[in-house]
């Protein structure tokens, strides 16, 4: 069936919708009032014959007549919802930047005069037989996933979610914890109906909790203080379980990474946007005297800190990698290195350091176990960074100048962290308890002249000893364990690209919170904790051999 079968257009004059508007009381009352703007929308107005204009255009084009010879009828109406999707997402683009920056007057007019032309588009164009597009036919398909995976995408776009109920509703910063038992009573539920065994690795973060606790008993500081920083801890395992539950209810591991890959790559845009529209930034995001002549602006999209947006792009460029290795159709392969180059791009931007120097040492490390196709990633995505963006590469070499040395050791992230070791010394094997030093409770009460220490592997050693750093440490080592396991013994080339990528972002979100508070940001932990559900999953319940 093709296009000229289908000629058969209903009209806006013929819609029913339109009868029922003609027939309404509001509209018969609004007739009555001259220069009604609504009017112009009626039959025979100046804007319909426009429309019906545009309509006969198209329908003439050269464009129409050869989709009408090569395509189906479901291509048509898919077509259609594309155009009104686009209108509709490029209108909340438009807010968006609006939200985020003061963008150019003639920018933002453009928009929207491209908006309401794409649902004008949407109005004239025929509508045909909806029954048998293919957006009618897998729309029941799409449905069932999403009701599958629905907390798992639900937790994967937790920063676009946080930004939303902090900024526009009444729940503000109570949003997430509510949230987060609503689902933990619904996981129970669902984890006790389907039976579901917990794994190894959950009785391992009940002994890191054991741990954590004793070091908090053992501390001389308030119990609030420590209550209030193990509920940063608190937050990433009860994510762990009911992610889990859902998991091996009904959940698939590849639709978990492209909802994690989905959240950066649009976390990503926002920040290419930022870039390239130049907006202001703080003085303290780059040295003044060395790096604000030659960088202009750093990215941040909705985070609000360059250097927590490139942790979150680190998990796109995980995920989205993977998915790439995954998939073996050519338009799937297109797509997802797309969205790899869209998150490496921003992660460029950025200008975040530790990021890029976390992200090489770890495919540099995974390739010596895994294989040389790493090294592929690693040394296209350096060079893609290095002709793209030069300054990059001058702000890390500058990491290593004397003169970042000496600026360091007077008030920068040295002179914390000699401050630190010292505080650990004198603190050795149980620390002084969670929440008491370095990070955002410590930080809110004043200890230790109020200051961050950004690094969670030092305020880990500080709060909890050498006996909580180990088992801090025990985490990350557990999770590479099944990681390894899957890439050895799996049969399926899937499941290793996906332990790969797993693995490539844990291991640079370890290394990168050498040099940042990663874990005061609750979207990272969330993040931290699906990679780590979904690993864990993919080792126990996917994986022939385990």
């Amino acid at each position: 069936m093709n296009l000229n079968s289908l000629k058969k257009i209903v009209s806006l004059e013929d819609s029913f919708f339109l009868k029922k508007a003609r027939e309404s009381f509001i509209l018969n009352w609004l007739k009555s009032k001259p220069g009604f703007p609504l009017l112009h929308l009626l039959p025979g107005s100046f804007t319909s014959r426009v429309f019906d204009y545009i309509r006969i255009l198209i329908e003439n084009s050269f464009l129409y007549s050869l989709l009408n010879n090569l395509y189906d009828g479901w291509l048509s109406i898919s077509l259609r919802f594309l155009i009104l999707y686009s209108s509709f997402i490029l209108a909340f683009l438009i807010l968006l930047l609006t939200y985020i920056a003061v963008i150019p007057l003639v920018l933002y007019l453009f928009l929207i005069i491209l908006s309401l032309l794409l649902f004008s588009l949407f109005l004239v164009y025929p509508r045909l037989d909806i029954q048998n597009s293919w957006i009618f036919r897998n729309l029941e398909f799409f449905w069932d996933i999403l009701k599958k995976n629905i907390v798992i995408i639900f937790w994967s776009f937790f920063p676009f979610f946080d930004l939303v109920f902090r900024r526009f509703t009444p729940l503000k910063g109570a949003w997430d914890e509510l949230f987060l038992i609503a689902f933990l009573i619904l996981g129970l539920a669902v984890g006790i109906k389907n039976k579901v065994k917990l794994p190894p690795f959950a009785f391992y973060l009940m002994f890191f909790y054991l741990v954590i606790g004793l070091s908090a008993l053992l501390s001389p500081y308030p119990l609030s203080v420590n209550i209030e920083g193990l509920r940063g801890l608190a937050f990433p395992t009860l994510i762990f379980f009911i992610a889990y539950v859902f998991l091996k209810a009904s959940g698939s591991s590849e639709i978990s990474f492209s909802s994690i890959a989905f959240c950066s790559m649009f976390l990503g845009i926002i920040g290419i946007a930022q870039y390239v529209l130049g907006l202001d930034m703080p003085p303290g995001w780059v040295d003044v005297d060395y790096e604000a002549l030659i960088i202009r602006t750093r990215a941040f999209s909705i985070i609000g800190s360059p250097n927590f947006l490139a942790a979150y792009l680190l998990f796109g460029i995980g995920t989205s990698f993977s998915l790439l290795l995954a998939k073996k159709q050519f338009i799937k392969r297109i797509f997802w290195f797309t969205v790899l180059i869209i998150n490496i791009l921003s992660l460029s931007f950025t200008f975040a350091r530790g990021s890029f120097l976390a992200l090489g040492a770890s495919i540099g490390l995974l390739s010596i176990l895994v294989g040389p196709i790493l090294i592929i990633l690693l040394v296209s995505g350096g060079l893609l960074s290095y002709f793209i963006l030069p300054t990059l590469t001058y702000r890390i070499l500058f990491l290593f100048s004397p003169e970042y040395l000496e600026k360091s050791l007077k008030g920068g992230r040295l002179y914390r962290w000699l401050m630190a070791l010292d505080h650990i010394k004198a603190n050795l094997l149980f620390g002084t308890g969670p929440g008491t030093f370095g990070g955002g409770p410590a930080i809110k009460h004043g200890f230790f002249q109020g200051i961050s220490v950004d690094s969670c592997h030092l305020r880990v050693l500080a709060e909890t000893g050498i006996v909580g750093y180990v088992a801090f440490v025990g985490l990350f080592l557990y999770l590479f364990r099944y990681g390894l396991f899957v890439i050895k013994t799996s049969k399926f080339f899937s499941k290793k690209a996906l332990s790969i990528g797993a693995l490539i972002t844990l291991l640079a979100f370890f290394l990168h919170s050498m040099v940042e508070n990663l874990w005061d940001a609750p979207g990272l932990v969330v993040f931290f904790a699906l990679l780590a559900t979904i690993l864990v999953y993919v080792a126990e319940e996917e994986c022939p051999t385990s």
